[in-house]
């Protein structure tokens, strides 16, 4: 790819949260992107059994898929540090059922 609009990137997004003491509640998993893949983020230690997002939208009209913007991205680490900050327990968090 030499850039331009329909360039393709490789790009990393690092997921943790802490509790209001400093904790560590979640793993903190590093990911790299590969040309805009979506990849399962998915970690659990106490507080959140198994909260997992991904980091791509998928049209359920075309079953196309894009990268979450950076904006969508926060909003979702935001909420699960909500979740983690009120010993939230969840069995599953995710946007796409399991196959």
């Amino acid at each position: 790819a030499n850039g331009g609009p329909g360039a393709r990137h490789d790009w990393n997004a690092t997921v943790g949260y802490k509790d209001q003491q400093g904790n560590n509640v979640a793993t903190i998993i590093n990911v790299h992107m590969k040309n805009g893949s979506g990849l399962v983020i998915a970690g659990g230690e106490k507080g959140i059994n198994n909260p997992s997002f991904y980091l791509y939208k998928e049209d359920q009209l075309t079953g196309s898929q894009r990268a979450l913007s950076q904006e969508e991205i926060r909003n979702k680490i935001d909420f699960m540090e909500f979740l983690a900050q009120n010993n939230a327990k969840l069995d599953n968090l995710s946007e796409k059922e399991k196959e």
